[in-house]
């Protein structure tokens, strides 16, 4: 509930403090902050915002759409479902600010912790096999996986290089009591170097996004890449 009439700027945008609901406040920062379009799904518990949105947007000139569902508002903001993307978490329609800042400030945070950064791993748990089967045995044995993390953060085991990073060394990935066939563990810990070879142009793409705004470490690692992978 508003606390007490509210002034409006000259463009409409609603200024100074106020007391409001919170799902009216989300939409009324996202207008003061600049924002003019809106694709949204009347969805608890953020049907009072959508509806404030729709309400406000023709007094400021934004637009407003109102979708049919999760998938299509997701659509509309970021691009098709289904698309691969490339940006961490989806985060490109939800971040404050430009992109290559976000992923600067990453770098400077890392800069600073030095030798306490958190080290990172890359897991693909969704592998097929050629005839569609699943080649790891599923969510319930990941935590031999993070076992071999764990001990590899703590130096208890070694790791062998490949074009894309540091993967397992035979015999140190814990698998006791599973039975995988041998022919997919050993397809698990293959590197497909031409599958990485055709992701490099849209890499690319993704990256020219950004312009001189892009951390140039960003792109000296993608160009590492590329030579590794011959």
């Amino acid at each position: 509930m508003n606390a007490k009439t509210m002034s409006a700027d000259p463009k409409g945008v609603d200024s100074g403090p106020h007391f409001m609901d919170g799902d009216h406040a989300l939409a009324e920062g996202a207008l003061a902050a600049g924002c003019r379009f809106f694709a949204g799904y009347p969805i608890t518990p953020s049907t009072e915002t959508f509806e404030r949105f729709a309400e406000r947007a023709p007094e400021v000139g934004a637009m407003f759409i109102q979708m049919e569902d999760e998938l299509s508002a997701i659509a509309a903001n970021i691009g098709a479902v289904g698309n691969l993307r490339r940006d961490p978490f989806a985060m490109t329609p939800f971040c404050g600010y430009n992109m290559g800042d976000y992923f600067q400030h990453w770098f400077s945070m890392g800069d600073k912790l030095g030798a306490k950064a958190p080290r990172i791993f890359y897991v693909n748990w969704f592998r097929k096999s050629p005839d569609g089967k699943w080649l790891w045995p599923g969510y319930s044995e990941n935590s031999r996986v993070l076992k071999w993390m764990c001990d590899r953060v703590s130096g208890k085991v070694g790791a062998r290089e490949t074009p894309i990073g540091l993967l397992p060394q035979e015999g140190e990935l814990d698998l006791t009591g599973l039975s995988i066939p041998a022919q997919d563990f050993a397809e698990l810990m293959r590197v497909d170097v031409q599958a990485f070879k055709a992701e490099v142009p849209d890499v690319e793409k993704h990256f020219n996004r950004f312009g001189d705004r892009l951390p140039a470490r960003l792109a000296a690692q993608l160009k590492l890449l590329v030579q590794r992978l011959g």
